[in-house]
């Protein structure tokens, strides 16, 4: 089950010159040329990865920040590169008043959604609060969505509390 955005702006990257993907922060440019690159490599073809990169305010500066799921990249292939049994990860770049961006958080994660310009991550084991034991099977593993929030005095962006932790559907 992949999660649909709501209302984060997801932007279509066509890795080919055929079509011409909005612009980006050379921060963020530079991650996704280099799965494009990784994916070449590992013989495999990019393709359009919808949900790729989203842009939206996490800090509430009034800026566009980007967001890159890997677990959207598809590379022909090579499927398994950027998205395995866990999902992918999150990328999170704070977009700047000069127009490029600064990386804040990464994480993996199953899937991303976005509610009310909160960023949820689907997560599982201790970020949900479950005690978890080294012996203990990934099946046993309880599976949340966790919210991510930002830290005016800390200028960092970290998952909310526990409390505020859903059920993952």
């Amino acid at each position: 089950m992949r999660p649909v955005p709501v209302v984060v702006t997801w932007l279509t990257l066509a890795l080919s010159s055929a079509l011409a993907a909005p612009p980006l922060p050379s921060p963020v440019r530079a991650v996704v040329d280099a799965m494009s690159a990784d994916c070449r490599a590992a013989g495999g073809k990019p393709g359009a990865s919808p949900g790729l990169v989203g842009t939206v305010d996490v800090d509430g500066d009034g800026r566009d920040d980007h967001v890159i799921y890997t677990g959207a990249f598809e590379c022909e292939g090579a499927e398994s590169l950027f998205n395995g049994a866990g999902g992918g990860s999150v990328r999170i770049f704070l977009g700047t008043a000069a127009g490029g961006a600064k990386p804040v958080f990464e994480h993996g994660a199953e899937g991303m959604r976005v509610e009310r310009r909160r960023l949820w991550l689907a997560v599982g084991g201790p970020l949900c609060g479950q005690k978890v034991t080294e012996d203990m099977p990934r099946s046993e593993m309880q599976a949340c969505w966790r919210p991510l929030q930002w830290d005016a005095g800390r200028k960092a962006l970290d998952f909310g509390p526990l409390s505020s932790v859903r059920p993952y559907k």
